[in-house]
Order: structure tokens, then sequence, then C-alpha cells
């Protein structure tokens, strides 16, 4: 025969389940949300592709549109601060 004394109740069980699923959830939310903000970390909020002329070394003295475009984000985002 069960010890019914060693042997927990359906309620502690569930109890118990449901504690580990909260905890487990926690745990994992609060890693997708540092790993994503990890990975967002370089880019802006508002753009989250990263062009090829932001990091450019010769961005300085380049006359592509787009480094133009670039340098000017980059100038007006310096006087914003």
């Amino acid at each position: 025969m069960l010890d019914h004394k060693k042997v927990k109740s359906r309620r502690d069980f569930l109890k118990d389940g449901m504690r580990a699923v909260l905890l487990g959830g926690f745990v994992f939310s609060g890693l997708f949300l540092g790993w994503r903000g990890r990975a967002n970390s370089g880019t802006n909020a508002s753009c989250s592709i990263d062009l090829p002329c932001r990091n450019c070394s010769k961005i300085s003295r380049c006359q592509e549109s787009l480094a133009l475009q670039e340098r000017n984000k980059m100038s007006e985002s310096r006087s914003l601060k």
C-alpha cells in the first residue's frame, strides 16, 4: 500500500508544477530580453538595418549618395546631443 504521508496531494502537486512553470517563464523571458537587448545595442531603435556606410573608415571622403546621407545623419545626431 501507499504511504499517504509521503505522497503529495493533488493540490500540492499542481501548486509545485505552477511554481516551476512560472519560474521557468521568468528565467526564459529574462534571458530572451537580455539577449535581444545585447543583439540590438549597436543599432537605433527605429532602424534595425545596419547600412554598410555606417562603419566604413572612408566615409569622410566618400561621394556615394548613401555615404552622404549617413554623414548627414551622423552630424545631426551629434548636434542633438
